[in-house]
């Protein structure tokens, strides 16, 4: 059972052969409704045929909310739910092969044109934009094309709207009464009046070789494919009285069959089941609905129980997970791989360009690389190679721990009041400045010894409670600060040897 609303309905079996629906007022009807239903029938979309696979959903076209919307229901009527939702018409369902597309015709655009959205309803998408009148999409059974009819001829395009072309020309090629891929994508079945009469033909997919595979006396059209490619379902226009009946032929036009009865009620849009078991069909002359029965005929099943017209169902697949696409086979899926082709890498969370896996610094987008390892990166790093230097502050390409420029900029801030006695400051600012002519002169081992004598005047703290009387700096922690910067430039000496 299936509910709308508040409302629940059970699905009701028809009786071909007996019962009210044989009335003598449906006979009476069916010559008066006959010119009406081929009104419906001609600007409406048959069902797509169904590719081959497991049977899932149900689309169709319902006027339940008052004006023509795509539906979706399970295959046993069950689970109805609206896809689309507007004040415009929109009709011809049509699954793609996978079962994770609908397209459709909708006239929302001032005329009606190709849409195409995922089976849930989201994300629709234009696909044609002429002035023209579109309807009848099809996807074909790769999903790379959609054929459809435009002016009474019938059309393909890419699956995007892209490279499209005409495939047939001349009056009367289509006009909404159907077209039909071929499972193995190389045919399309359509219908065409060329002849005087609405007939079912077949052509190759590029439009060549086109052929008549119905000559009947009356209307044949809506052809659907079965999913192994050796039958057609059609709609054929019995007479006396008027009746559409759906009939299933052989691919080449052989052994039309009539599948149900005729009895006046009137069907269209056949739609096979994907696994060719069952075929889907509208049915009623005023008040449609959507019926399912055996691919012989028998045992149908009404699905929908709309207060007004449901029609043109399309039987879809159960949709196919997409393949995961993994190209470097690191076990990370392509779309969510930064690097597709690195098997080394897959994420880039600073979005720098270089793999979290190699970068540095894999939340920082300006720095990538450390090549000597001392946590500053290249960009950023004076010395990219010195793995004791990152920083130049005065630019003199001494780095800054080498450089008794650094020590000496830290004395001279310091306050008077840090000092033993006046001249203290001056007197070590000028042994620093000895400390780097040395340097520059080459002379290493001189320049540490200088800065061994200059660090015994900065000691008394490091050895007890309070400096020493002979400290050039009494504060301790201006002392031990300036210490440190000593003991940093003694250490950068040692690595360049003496």
């Amino acid at each position: 059972m299936w509910s709308r609303g508040n409302e629940v309905v059970a699905a009701r079996r028809a009786d071909w052969w007996g019962g009210p629906e044989r009335g003598v007022l449906v006979l009476a009807l069916a010559a008066a409704a006959a010119l009406m239903l081929l009104t419906l029938v001609l600007r409406a979309e048959p069902a797509e045929a169904a590719f081959p696979g497991e049977n899932g959903p149900i689309a169709f076209t319902s006027d339940r909310d008052g004006d023509f919307e795509v539906y979706v229901m399970d295959a046993d009527g069950q689970n109805l739910r609206q896809l689309t939702e507007n004040s415009f018409q929109d009709t011809d369902p049509t699954f793609s092969a996978d079962g994770r597309k609908i397209a459709f015709a909708s006239y929302r655009d001032g005329n009606t044109d190709i849409y195409v959205m995922d089976t849930d309803g989201q994300n629709e998408t234009r696909l044609t934009t002429t002035p023209e009148q579109e309807q009848g999409p099809k996807f074909s059974p790769d999903g790379t094309k959609i054929a459809f009819e435009r002016g009474g001829q019938i059309h393909v395009m890419n699956s995007d709207g892209s490279g499209e072309s005409a495939l047939t020309s001349g009056a009367n090629n289509g006009t909404g009464l159907g077209l039909a891929w071929s499972p193995d994508g190389t045919k399309i079945a359509f219908s065409t009046l060329r002849d005087g009469q609405w007939e079912v033909y077949v052509m190759n997919a590029d439009g060549t070789n086109q052929t008549n595979l119905t000559n009947h006396d009356a209307a044949d059209h809506a052809p659907d494919w079965s999913p192994d490619g050796t039958k057609i379902a059609f709609i054929h226009l019995d007479q006396s009285p008027y009746d559409f009946r759906v009939y299933v032929m052989n691919a080449d036009g052989t052994n039309p069959v009539a599948l149900t009865p005729h009895d006046g009620a009137s069907d269209s849009h056949a739609s096979w089941s994907p696994d060719g078991t069952k075929i889907a069909f509208g049915r009623g002359l005023v008040g449609s609905e959507v019926y399912v029965m055996d691919a012989s005929g028998e045992h149908p099943v009404q699905l929908t129980d709309s207060d007004g017209k449901a029609w043109s169902p399309a039987w879809g697949p159960v949709a196919t997970v997409p393949p995961v696409s993994d190209s470097d086979g690191d076990g990370v899926p392509d779309d969510q791989d930064a690097f597709p082709n690195d098997p080394t890498e897959s994420a880039d969370a600073d979005g720098d360009g270089v793999g979290d896996n190699g970068d540095a610094f894999p939340n920082d987008p300006t720095e990538s690389a450390d090549a000597d390892g001392d946590g500053v990166g290249d960009n950023g790093d004076a010395f990219p190679n010195d793995p004791t230097e990152w920083a130049d502050t005065d630019g003199d390409g001494v780095g800054d721990n080498g450089d008794p420029d650094t020590v000496a900029d830290a004395v001279a801030a310091l306050p008077l009041l840090a000092f033993g006695a006046p001249g203290q400051r001056e007197a070590i600012l000028a042994r620093l400045d000895d400390v780097e002519e040395t340097i520059a002169a080459g002379d290493i081992a001189e320049a540490r010894r200088m800065l061994l004598n200059l660090r015994r005047r900065l000691d008394g703290c490091e050895t007890g409670p309070a400096p020493d009387r002979d400290d050039w700096i009494v504060d301790c922690e201006a002392q031990d600060a300036i210490r440190e910067l000593l003991d940093t430039l003694v250490r950068s000496l040692d690595r360049r040897g003496f």
